[in-house]
């Protein structure tokens, strides 16, 4: 992670968490509980150092978090705030509709939605 307050900054401005809690440590932000909806959680902390001989990597990884908002209007607040999207808005026949989005770090945020099977024909 770049910094926890970069990090913070970005989920804030761009998808719209709230802040639950903050955690400093000799002055530095070091951890932030932040919120989406419901009961979905992100806890972003600073990893000062390496775990002994393991690279972490970005790839692979992707965060999901499911909502009722309306994704194309999610999609759109996030681009005009500076988000990237990585895919989507995408909508499955599995009447599933994702957006995912790219952090500043590189992890991937998907926000996911059912979708009635009979409204798929009639879906963006």
């Amino acid at each position: 992670m770049s910094s926890v307050a970069s990090s913070l900054d970005w989920y804030l401005k761009v998808l719209g968490f709230q802040t639950v809690s903050e955690s400093y440590y000799e002055g530095q932000l070091t951890a932030a509980h932040l919120r989406w909806a419901g009961y979905s959680w992100l806890l972003l902390v600073a990893q000062r150092n390496r775990f002994p001989g393991i690279s972490i990597r970005c790839s692979g990884i992707r965060f999901c978090f499911w909502t009722e908002q309306d994704l194309y209007a999610l999609a759109t607040r996030a681009v005009e705030r500076g988000g990237q999207i990585a895919l989507g808005p995408v909508t499955y026949p599995r009447g599933i509709r994702e957006v995912t989005f790219r952090d500043p770090d590189g992890y991937l945020v998907t926000f996911c939605q059912r979708v009635s099977l009979r409204q798929l024909g009639a879906s963006h």
